[in-house]
Order: structure tokens, then sequence, then C-alpha cells
């Protein structure tokens, strides 16, 4: 089994250099924007992994971490001291929490018949009513593909 790592960010996005290999990831941000503490909606978001593989019939399946939180429930992005909770999904309902398969959460699969790519969402979310101080939080999520 080969094992591929980026960094994901969210707010902001930062990829690592990689060594070449059979399979790649390419992020996009999953950007929160400007969160209010005091809407009673979550903020919602989405961002995308393309997984690129250059062979066949490659399976593979994409994890993710924890984050700097070290726990999935929740997630936490930190900014001057403070923190607030998140999450990122598998699914546009946000019901199933995209980890490494432990502690509840699910990874997500894929498979090629030929050489290409696949997109995956990635769907985030910041719970309502969160009492936190303005800022830039960020949180540095790391994407590994096993294949």
């Amino acid at each position: 089994m080969n094992t591929r790592m980026v960094l994901l960010s969210t707010l902001p996005l930062f990829l690592a250099n990689t060594a070449e290999s059979a399979c790649s990831v390419d992020p996009t941000p999953v950007a929160f924007g400007v969160y209010s503490p005091f809407s009673g909606a979550p903020a919602d978001t989405a961002g995308t992994l393309r997984v690129t593989c250059s062979t066949a019939t490659v399976g593979y399946t994409v994890l993710l971490s924890a984050g700097g939180a070290g726990s999935y429930s929740p997630r936490r992005l930190s900014g001057g001291g403070h923190t607030l909770s998140y999450n990122l999904y598998t699914d546009p309902l946000r019901t199933v929490v995209w980890g490494d398969g432990s502690g509840g959460t699910a990874s997500v699969t894929g498979a090629f018949a030929l050489p290409g790519n696949i997109d995956h969402t990635v769907y985030g979310r910041v719970p309502a009513l969160q009492n936190v101080s303005a800022g830039t939080y960020t949180d540095t999520i790391t994407v590994t593909i096993n294949f």
C-alpha cells in the first residue's frame, strides 16, 4: 500500500510539496468566510479534494486528520488564543464526520478504471451561536490517500 499526504487547511489552504506517485490530491479551501456568533444558523461551506491517478484500476481511500484539536468531536479552529468548534463531513446533510475511520468517523473511497480525476466534496460546518472573539481562525488538516 502506498500513502500520499498533503496539508489541507481551513482558512487558508496550504498544500505541502510531495513526491511523484501514481496518485495525488489537489485540495481547494474549506473557507467559512465571516462567522457571526449571533446568527441562529450554522455556517456551512464546502471544499473539494481532487484525486488524480495516472494508472488504471487504482482503488484508494481518503482520510482526514483530526487537526490541531486532536479530536474529531469536534475539530477546532484556533485564533488568538481562542477556539471555534467546527467539523468536516462526507455528506451534504453533514451527518457523517470525515476522518480516518476511527471514533465513529468515516473515510471516503474511490477507484479508477482509467487514469483521470475524481472530485470529492468536503462539507464543512461551524455550529451556530458560539461566543467567540473577532479574529482569524484556522486549522490544518492532513489529507492522506492510501492506494
